[in-house]
């Protein structure tokens, strides 16, 4: 009788993703971070997922990205070679290729994009933020590990006192 195996996915936690500016229709750093239960395999990758059609991430590029995970990852465009990272976007989502990279168990993954992103070089890009209103961002880490954070975009407030 052959034997069972079950696959089950875990949720990634501690996940965030801080603006540098939360105004609408400006540009602004993200640093996304998360800890992944599971790791992330040679061969896999992290997706990050936008709402379609609302956050502008055509003016990207590989230059804008950093990944560590406790040390500097190395990023290259494009997938993967090696223990080199490739990094890809689309219109509303940015993959990192793992090459024969890995990521452990347990491992607390952060994610710099924009002029924030200084490993290597500078980012010079970055994304350009939506009407106001709350958008969830989708992050895919590996096969098995998911999980989802929330930011807001919102007119500028003037306090006074």
């Amino acid at each position: 009788m052959p034997s069972l195996r079950f696959a089950e996915a875990a949720n990634l936690t501690a996940v965030s993703d801080t603006l540098s500016d939360s105004a609408p229709n400006v540009v602004s750093n993200h640093t996304i971070v998360f800890t992944t239960p599971t790791g992330v395999a040679a061969g896999e990758q992290i997706v990050i997922t936008f709402p379609s059609s609302t956050f502008d991430l055509s003016n990207l590029l590989f230059g804008d990205f950093d990944m560590a995970t406790g040390t500097e990852v190395t990023l290259q465009n494009g997938t993967g070679s090696g223990s080199t990272w490739g990094v890809a976007t689309t219109s509303n989502t940015i993959t990192i290729d793992s090459g024969t990279g890995i990521i452990a168990a347990n491992a607390t993954v952060t994610i710099e994009i924009g002029t924030n992103a200084t490993f290597g070089s500078t980012g010079v890009n970055q994304i350009v933020n939506p009407a106001s209103s709350t958008y969830e961002i989708s992050i895919a880490a590996g096969a098995m590990d998911t999980g989802a954070t929330r930011v807001v975009i919102l007119d500028n407030v003037e306090v006074t006192a």
